[in-house]
């Protein structure tokens, strides 16, 4: 199902991009797989998350399943997304995914992404635009509560606001 978080085994033939993540919004309690909710949250998290990509992506692309079984040979999909308890443990995901980088490939590639976005399309279309970049830096999506439709939009301008509020002075220095 698009938009949820499986654990598939792992595949030789997928690219595997482990992205980190950054945002205000708060948990999805009401469908734990969806992760993020569009509602605004009390803190900034942190999350890491890896994502198959299939060996025949086409760039300008997102391979959505559009029904189960999820197959990441054919599709993007998520295989782990682990919370990051705290800013510190940001900070120590970003150090070590530097470090094991080349020195001249020690960049972070940061996406905010815009209005009316769900958490799951704003990180499936980042995983999408890291591949055809073929960026090598470490990835970072900066996530806000915005409603992710027509109809939850009013919220939208109100949750970048309080987003920019809560991730400005906190945002951690790598």
């Amino acid at each position: 199902m698009p938009g949820t978080f499986h654990r598939l085994p792992g595949s030789s033939r997928c690219e595997i991009s482990s992205n980190l993540i950054a945002g205000t919004r708060a948990p999805a309690t009401l469908d734990p797989a969806r992760y993020y909710s569009g509602a605004c949250g009390r803190k900034l998290r942190f999350a890491r998350v890896d994502m198959a990509v299939p060996p025949g992506h086409k760039v300008g692309e997102v391979e959505r399943a559009k029904r189960q079984p999820l197959d990441q040979s054919h599709h993007v999909v998520a295989l782990d997304l682990r919370e990051l308890i705290g800013k510190s443990a940001f900070v120590s995901a970003i150090n070590q995914a530097q470090a094991a980088r080349a020195p001249e490939d020690r960049n972070l590639l940061v996406l905010v992404h815009g209005y009316n976005t769900s958490f799951d399309a704003a990180l499936f279309r980042f995983t999408q635009c890291v591949e055809d970049m073929g960026n090598r830096g470490v990835p970072v999506l900066f996530t806000w509560p915005s409603g992710g439709g027509l109809l939850t939009g009013r919220r939208s301008p109100r949750g970048l606001f309080r987003a920019r509020q809560r991730a400005r002075p906190r945002f951690p220095k790598a």
